[in-house]
């Protein structure tokens, strides 16, 4: 560019020259004219002045005033030239500039490609390992509590006093401990030998009586009960009662008993509760008399201190008008008043007082909604569903399995799962509710209160349910993509899950 305009100088230079060509010159202190400056009339003939003055001068003049305007054509030149520089000099800059922008924001771009990748690639390990160590940790407590049993069945059967599993609550200041009867009888023992508490599974009796357990509400759930026509003896004996008793609890400044119970039928008396110390039972500290349906009701004690200032057992209580009579020898028997069924299921026994344990776990995420209210805790370990089911029962005696009976609860629970990146990735493939349909196949109830029932809200996906393999019973959230829609999955499928406590509306 700089021989460009260097050129351009010199043409211009050139074109000048070619009409003001020099036509004089000094010698010998006189002025010689010797080329035509292209004026006519003006030194055509070659002549030699005898001074610098007179007609000589003007005509020096005249040629200096020429070189004059030529000068300043040629700064003029000058000083275009050296514009025309600088404004290729800033053009220069500005390309350079610009170059250097664009490739300063290419380069961010990719940077940002990059650190959005590391990103997305850090929460899957994120979520993998939530994953991986939520699962280690539910696996070593299970392993715990089996052993726990197996020592406290042990120890039972070897009439030595048992101990019971503390599980850390929404508190740190107090501890629980908790029998759902899924696995075993939890060290709970009967103190009689012929009138025995039995584990029950759906309905035992046809008519009356439990129709699930408590902890699932579904048919392979297990719960405890009174057979009325069990005990072996031979003459007529009303009253009877079926003492059903816990390990020892520690001596303590309070204690908080809840659990389950049913009773139904008209030959049913009452169901006490006493708390032992030594070896007399004392008064019950909690009753509850006759047929109250097949509903599950929860029954809540506040444990008096005289009791828990030493150790003591929760001894559960069962009395029935049921019996049978000896008709003859050898013996027969006739069964009378057999109507009625007991039952208990999720003992909890907290050593603070009731009021003392909050109605939420810990970490619980709590809607709001304009006809119900919950908190909901969000479990990205992937269990089968009975022991999702039973792991909820852990949180409290009313936490259980979601149950979606709105839309405006469905659409809570996606955008709750929508927002974590951790829940996100956990439940890609879904997410358990309490929703069962085992009793009946096509017809999904809710479980959670152990009655059976069903609500006028669904959100199920297209052509589900359908049952694959005819072995698909329980309600999941399964398709991510079309905001959770619903599906039905085997049971025993390992997915996260979602426990819920209903919440009274204020």
């Amino acid at each position: 560019m700089a021989l460009l305009v260097w050129g351009a100088t010199l043409l211009l230079l050139s074109s000048s020259l070619a009409v003001f060509e020099p036509g004089c010159s000094f010698m010998n202190n006189q002025c010689v004219y010797n080329v035509k400056l292209g004026h006519e009339g003006q030194c055509d003939t070659q002549r030699t002045a005898t001074s610098t003055g007179g007609g000589a001068d003007t005509c020096c003049n005249a040629v200096q005033g020429t070189m004059n305007n030529l000068q300043g054509v040629v700064d003029d030149l000058v000083k275009q030239m050296h514009g025309v520089q600088q404004k290729l000099g800033m053009n220069q800059s500005a390309s350079v500039l610009l170059n250097k922008t664009t490739n300063e924001r290419d380069q961010l771009l990719q940077e940002l490609t990059t650190k959005a990748a590391e990103l997305n690639t850090s929460q899957a390990n994120l979520a993998h390992l939530v994953q991986q160590s939520a699962s280690a940790i539910q696996k070593y407590k299970e392993e715990i509590a089996n052993l726990t049993r197996d020592l406290n069945n042990c120890r039972g059967v070897l009439g030595l006093q048992t101990s019971h599993v503390s599980q850390p609550t929404a508190s740190a200041d107090y501890t629980m401990s908790l029998c759902t009867f899924e696995n075993g009888t939890c060290g709970y023992i009967d103190l009689n030998s012929a009138n025995l508490w039995k584990i029950g599974h759906g309905r035992e009796y046809r008519y009356i009586g439990p129709q699930e357990d408590h902890t699932t509400g579904a048919p392979k759930g297990t719960y405890m009960y009174i057979d009325p026509k069990s005990g072996d003896y031979g003459y007529t004996w009303r009253n009877r009662t079926f003492y059903l008793a816990s390990p020892d609890f520690r001596p303590g400044p309070a204690y908080c008993v809840r659990f389950w119970y049913n009773i139904e039928g008209s030959d049913a008396r009452s169901l006490l509760v006493y708390a032992k110390v030594g070896s007399g039972l004392g008064y019950p500290i909690w009753r509850s008399y006759g047929n109250q349906g097949q509903s599950w009701h929860l029954a809540e004690i506040n444990v008096d201190p005289e009791f828990t200032r030493q150790s003591f057992k929760v001894v559960l209580a069962a009395v029935t008008d049921a019996y049978k009579i000896r008709t003859g020898n050898p013996p027969y028997y006739q069964e009378v008043n057999t109507g009625d069924s007991i039952a208990i299921d999720d003992v909890y026994v907290y050593n603070t007082t009731c009021t003392h344990i909050p109605r939420c776990p810990a970490g619980a995420i709590t809607r709001k909604g304009s006809n119900s209210s919950s908190c909901y805790t969000f479990h990205t370990t992937p269990t089968p569903w009975y022991k999702g089911a039973d792991a909820c029962r852990q949180e409290g005696a009313t936490s259980h399995l979601v149950t979606i009976t709105s839309k405006e609860e469905q659409e809570f629970l996606v955008g709750t799962i929508k927002q974590s990146a951790v829940f996100s990735a956990a439940g890609g493939y879904g997410w358990y509710t309490g929703g069962n349909d085992e009793r009946s196949e096509g017809h999904f109830d809710w479980t959670d209160t152990g009655l059976p029932y069903q609500s006028v809200y669904s959100d199920w996906h297209q052509g589900q349910p359908n049952n694959v393999a005819n072995d698909q019973n329980c309600l999941l959230l399964q398709y991510a993509n079309v905001n959770y829609e619903w599906g039905d999955v085997d049971c025993d499928e390992a997915h996260p899950y979602i426990c819920e406590v209903e919440l009274p509306v204020v």
